[in-house]
C-alpha cells in the first residue's frame, strides 16, 4: 500500500500542477490567481519524504515529486505542439529541428539556471528529504510534516494579512482567493494533526522502550 502510495504521488504531482495551471486568470495584478499557491510544491515533498523507506529512495522521490508538480504546471508535454512561430523559426523547419529549440527553451528557463523552478524544486526536495532522513534517525522525522503545514499556514498570510509596500504589494482577498485560502488552511489542519499524530506515537514508543 505504502510503495503504491509512493509511485502514485509522482503522476498525481504531474496531474496537480497541470489542473493548477489551467485555473481560469484573474481580472489584474491586485488579485491573486490560484494557481499560484506554492504551498502545495512542499507538502508533494513531505509527502515523499513520508512515503518513502530508505534514505535513497526519500532522496529520488522528494524532488521528483516536487519537480514533477512542476512539469505538469508548465506543461512539458506542450512541447509537442510547440510550433516553428512560437519560437521564432522559420516556417520551413522540420518537426524535429522545432522540438529540439523547444526542448531547449523549456531547459534554459526550467532547469539550466538558478532561479529555474524545476532546479529549486530539485534542490529544495533533496534539502526536505535530507532534513527527513536526520530527524528520523531520532525518530523526529514526522517534525518535517508540522514545519510543512505551519508554512501551509503562513502562506496565505503572507500574500493577504500582511501589509506591504512597494514590489511586495498584497493581494486583494476576493471571493476566489478565499476559497483558496480555505481549502489550503484545511489541508494544511490535516497535515498538522498527521504530523503531531506520528510524534505522539513516536515518542510513547520510545518512552515504552526506556
Amino acid at each position: 500500500m505504502r510503495r503504491a502510495a509512493a509511485i502514485g504521488l509522482i503522476p498525481v504531482a504531474f496531474l496537480f500542477g497541470w489542473a493548477a495551471a489551467s485555473i481560469p486568470g484573474v481580472p489584474d495584478t491586485a488579485h491573486f490567481w490560484n494557481g499560484n499557491w506554492s504551498w502545495p510544491y512542499l507538502l508533494a515533498g513531505g509527502l515523499g519524504c513520508v512515503l518513502a523507506r530508505r534514505w535513497w529512495t526519500r532522496l529520488l522521490l522528494a524532488p521528483t515529486a516536487m519537480a514533477s508538480m512542476v512539469l505538469g504546471f508548465y506543461n512539458v508535454f506542450r512541447l509537442l505542439s510547440a510550433t516553428a512561430d512560437q519560437l521564432g523559426l522559420p516556417r520551413s523547419a522540420s518537426h524535429s529541428e522545432v522540438l529540439r529549440a523547444a526542448i531547449d527553451n523549456y531547459l534554459r528557463l526550467n532547469v539550466l539556471r538558478p532561479d529555474g523552478w524545476i532546479t529549486i524544486s530539485v534542490v529544495v526536495g533533496v534539502g526536505m528529504a535530507t532534513s527527513y532522513s536526520l530527524l528520523e534517525r531520532r525518530g523526529r522525522g514526522r517534525l518535517l510534516l508540522v514545519g510543512v503545514a505551519v508554512l501551509g499556514f503562513i502562506e496565505p498570510m503572507w500574500h493577504f494579512a500582511v501589509p506591504r509596500s512597494g514590489p511586495l504589494t498584497g493581494y486583494t482577498l476576493d471571493r476566489s482567493a478565499a476559497v483558496g485560502v480555505l481549502v489550503q488552511m484545511a489541508v494544511a489542519a490535516l497535515v498538522l494533526f498527521a504530523g503531531m499524530r506520528g510524534r505522539r506515537s513516536t515518542s510513547r514508543s520510545d518512552t515504552m522502550r526506556a
